[in-house]
């Protein structure tokens, strides 16, 4: 026997995890979770609310047209949704669309008008709505199987593609191990996707909303991705299409009218500028140049926070830290690694440089993650030796390394993408390791696009980095430091950590949750990173922009957003 589930209410499991989810409504000033979380208990759609929402703000209705000036500063190097990084994801969450969307911090409806799953757990049967590609053409059920068989081309060895693991023999056809006939997913039609898991997994559905879900078409791909930067061949099904792209400039979004629900979609243009110095976004801002942004200056978040109902402080589902290249010297002796860790004030990091709520960093994995039996994860896993700092254990540590008091140690570069806020950071680290090891370490500041190389190459000692959630689950963030991936960029191997992340996969209940804690814990002890903080976005947004919505998932969304004036 089957369930067939609402699509709204089926997601009530995200609620209590997407706690901090903004959906435009203005918070107090507060670096608390602010905006609205949706209930279970509430059945309208996403499309609805924002009606209401718009109604509600009693927004002027004319000719005029409606754009949004949105900077997303460093400029996206693509905007395929299989290849792109961070800042070409938030850009992506308004032309692509999946089977379902995150949406005031619970699932709505994407694609999928309904789905099905079986009693154990195993099978999903996903019902497509009517609906069309930006060129009209109409979107079908293979557009999705291709795309999934490309995330997990054997050829390709994309590092997400590890998350479609869970699904019946992706793992093995990733691996060249299978044909792709034998993937747990096929078109049973046009209109109907069927899913076969390895594993229950209760946030399968949630994965599904995330972009390596998205689907994209097979004609107009090309293996150098161009077509993702090109308004001629950008071909999307979300609720905005691509119109223009200046070089280091500007991307310009139109709204896209062939989306299945474009009545709802009010505003007619989103520009979308490159800018990443914070203090130019923020002088950009006070000029009407630009209506919503993030990065706040953090000399100016103090009396912001206080006077101005436009700054708004939302929480992430993101930490920040140091990679560690333990390939090389003196990082590749993991009791250096440690002292560092151990030398790190983060509550003095969050106190008196960061300044904007953040959470000291605890470990790998952020709050608001939680296991099998409703614990939260970071509550059972504890802080490990972060709680404190433990200058003596440190010079212990180092001393054993060859480098009593810090003598001999090498020289050694702590790379950093440049912000202000990335800089201050990097400059307390720098100075606390000087007082408390007595070792100097280098600064880099890099422009965002070579800082990625860098640590794309391995071309670095220490780097900053930041990892947000891709979907509510530990594993969003523990599976990155996998042999191999492509997202290791410490170059980081355990053979145990490895089976635990796969134990994770074939598992649930308390031996999943176990494998999980087990997971962290080598991690952490293997000291591959050195946590930072737990990320708060501060931004400014213009109090007559409504309807707007931020999780710590997929991050902005405008399709039903409105300029009230």
């Amino acid at each position: 026997m089957k369930r067939i589930l609402s699509v709204v209410l089926a997601a009530s499991m995200l609620t209590g995890l997407l706690a901090g989810c903004s959906s435009g409504q203005k918070p107090a000033a507060s670096t608390e979770g602010t905006g609205t979380v949706a209930s279970a208990e509430e059945s309208t759609t996403a499309a609805e609310k924002a009606e209401s929402t718009a109604a509600s703000a009693d927004a002027k209705q004319d000719s005029a047209e409606k754009v949004l000036h949105w900077n997303v500063g460093a400029e996206p190097e693509a905007l395929d949704p299989m290849l792109m990084g961070t800042t070409g994801m938030q850009v992506v969450n308004n032309t692509f669309e999946g089977l379902m969307r995150t949406y005031e911090g619970k699932l709505t409806p994407g694609i999928a008008e309904k789905y099905e799953i079986s009693d154990d757990g195993l099978h999903y049967t996903f019902h497509l709505r009517d609906s069309k590609w930006s060129d009209g053409k109409d979107l079908v059920a293979g557009d999705f199987i291709y795309s999934w068989l490309r995330m997990i081309d054997p050829e390709m060895k994309l590092s997400y593609g590890k998350q479609f693991f869970y699904i019946k023999n992706a793992e093995k056809y990733y691996n060249g191990e299978c044909a792709a006939e034998e993937v747990g997913f096929r078109a049973v039609d046009d209109k109907t996707i069927e899913v076969e898991l390895v594993a229950p997994t209760p946030f399968f559905l949630a994965l599904t909303a995330f972009n390596i879900y998205y689907p994209v078409r097979e004609d107009v791909v090309d293996p150098e991705g161009a077509w993702s930067r090109n308004p001629e061949t950008y071909v999307c099904n979300g609720p905005f299409k691509l119109s223009g792209w200046e070089l280091n400039q500007k991307a310009v979004l139109e709204k896209n009218e062939n989306y299945w629900n474009a009545d709802s979609v009010k505003l007619d243009k989103i520009e979308v500028s490159f800018m990443v110095d914070e203090s130019s976004v923020m002088t950009a801002y006070r000029a009407g140049e630009v209506d919503l942004f993030k990065g706040v200056p953090t000399q100016e978040v103090a009396k912001l926070q206080a006077e101005d109902p436009e700054f708004h402080a939302l929480p992430m589902l993101g930490m920040l830290y140091y990679i560690y290249n333990v390939e090389r010297e003196p990082f590749n002796d993991v009791r250096v690694r440690k002292a560092l860790n151990m030398a790190m004030d983060r509550e003095a990091l969050v106190t008196n440089v960061t300044k904007s709520g953040e959470i000291a960093g605890t470990g790998n994995v952020t709050h608001n993650m939680l296991l099998s039996d409703g614990r939260e994860f970071r509550d059972a896993a504890g802080s490990y030796y972060f709680d404190s700092v433990k200058v003596d254990e440190a010079k212990a540590l180092l001393a054993e390394a060859g480098y009593p008091n810090g003598e001999g140690f090498p020289e050694v570069v702590l790379t950093y993408n440049a912000t202000d806020v990335n800089k201050r950071v990097a400059e307390a680290a720098q100075q606390m390791w000087k007082e408390n090891l007595n070792i100097d370490i280098k600064l880099e500041s890099l422009e965002n696009k070579v800082a990625a190389e860098k640590r794309t190459n391995h071309d670095f000692d220490m780097i900053r980095y930041g990892f947000s959630a891709d979907y509510p689950d530990p594993m969003t963030y523990l599976s990155v430091w996998v042999s191999g991936a492509k997202g290791n960029y410490g170059q980081y191997s355990n053979e145990e950590f490895d089976k635990c992340i796969d134990d994770s996969i074939h598992t649930t209940g308390a031996d999943r949750d176990k494998a999980l804690l087990r997971a962290e814990e080598i991690l952490m002890e293997d000291a591959v990173i050195c946590p930072l903080y737990e990320v708060v976005d501060t931004c400014m947004i213009r109090s007559d922009v409504v309807g707007w919505d931020k999780t710590g998932f997929s991050g902005w969304f405008f399709g039903y957003t409105d300029i009230t004036d």
